[in-house]
């Protein structure tokens, strides 16, 4: 069964995303979100989480919303997350595809959860210069 990771770039268009990540759950495939910043703007994650059952991944250095920890022992911010998400998805879909997302991965620019996992992912079929 195919994995599915959803990016969501800031666009008026951001709720379409809703529909696509319901059309996934709907069909038992399972569906992984990212937001941008500018996303989050337009549509809130918990509506995502609502759809997906899982946490919306927002900050490559945020806590791992996935894994147990209690409060004596802390978990570290992750730096190595974007590779962690994108490792099993078989797509990678960006929508919306704003201009300026859509300019800095031309750019090979990773300033987002959304970016940085992109450039990583092997499953979207774009290649690009090593």
């Amino acid at each position: 069964m195919a994995r599915i990771l959803l990016g969501v770039s800031g666009g008026i268009a951001a709720y379409k995303a809703l529909e696509l990540a319901r059309l996934a759950t709907r069909r038992d495939t399972p569906c992984a979100s990212l937001m941008t910043p500018a996303a989050q703007r337009f549509i809130g994650a918990a509506s995502f989480e609502g759809i997906v059952g899982a946490p919306v991944l927002t900050d490559e250095f945020e806590r791992d919303p996935t894994r147990a920890h209690s409060r004596a022992t802390p978990c570290p911010k992750r730096s190595d997350r974007p590779l962690e998400v994108v490792a099993n998805a078989d797509a990678y879909l960006i929508a919306p595809a704003s201009a300026n997302t859509i300019a800095k991965l031309a750019a090979g620019i990773a300033d987002s959860m959304v970016t940085t996992s992109f450039l990583a992912c092997a499953a979207h079929g774009w290649s690009h210069p090593q």
